[in-house]
C-alpha cells in the first residue's frame, strides 16, 4: 500500500529557492528566510537550505575518502 502524499506548491516552491540560493552561496538567504511572512514558503527556505548544506558535507566526504584511498595506495607497506 502506497500513500500518495502531496506537497504544498508553496513549500516546493521554498524548498527550490532555499536549495538554489544555499547552492549559490548567497549572503542573502538568511535574511530572506527571516522576512518571509508565509509559514509554508519559510519551512521550505530552511529545508531547501539544510538539504544544499548535506550534500555538500556528503561530497566533502566523498573526496576526502578518496584523497586518502590514494595516499595509502602510494604508500609502500613492507
Amino acid at each position: 500500500m502506497s500513500e500518495e502524499t502531496t506537497i504544498d506548491p508553496i513549500y516546493k516552491k521554498g524548498f527550490e529557492h532555499g536549495y538554489w540560493l544555499q547552492r549559490g552561496d548567497s549572503k542573502d538567504l538568511d535574511g530572506i528566510i527571516q522576512r518571509s511572512n508565509h509559514d509554508q514558503y519559510k519551512s521550505g527556505l530552511k529545508a531547501g537550505k539544510k538539504e544544499a548544506v548535506r550534500e555538500r558535507v556528503r561530497q566533502q566526504l566523498q573526496d576526502n575518502s578518496g584523497q586518502s584511498q590514494d595516499v595509502n595506495k602510494e604508500i609502500d607497506i613492507d
